[in-house]
């Protein structure tokens, strides 16, 4: 009769990359050696991934940081409206790339940044109208 063996894997999701939490060996009874020693190999990798991430993630913070910080260190807010912009955009592009997945999410956010500009230019037509009768200057013909 052949023997069962159930291994639970529980992973964490950190960043953008997956990381392996420690789980205990579950050696069959003859494991020679060599097998002992790939366990230990893989071990040691599962660490240099997780320093990856942690450094990856590290990056990321010290950039959001100074690129959020532009406008405030050099004085030119519309500098940092474009990087932030330029940003969104190869965010976008990477999502869109990533896959179909991806794809349908970088148009869905397009098609709702769409809409909310759309409404803050009604909104801004409104308030401007709604100036143009109190003042009496109602007439279009300027």
């Amino acid at each position: 009769m052949p023997k069962e063996y159930k291994i639970s894997i529980q992973n964490q999701i950190v960043g953008l990359e997956r990381v392996e939490t420690e789980q205990p060996q579950v050696q069959a009874p003859m494991q020679s050696q060599s097998a002992q020693t790939e366990a230990l190999a893989s071990k040691t990798s599962k660490f240099g991934s997780a320093s990856k991430a942690i450094a990856i993630h590290m990056g990321k913070q010290a950039l959001s940081y100074a690129v959020s910080n532009y406008g405030n260190l050099t004085g030119d807010y519309i500098g940092q409206t474009r990087i932030n912009e330029g940003l969104e955009i190869a965010g976008l592009i990477g999502m869109a790339a990533s896959g179909w997945v991806g794809a349908a999410a970088a148009v869905g956010s397009v098609a709702i940044k769409a809409v909310n500009r759309y409404v803050d230019v009604k909104k801004s037509e409104i308030q401007s109208n709604a100036m143009r009768v109190r003042t009496g200057a109602s007439r279009n013909d300027y």
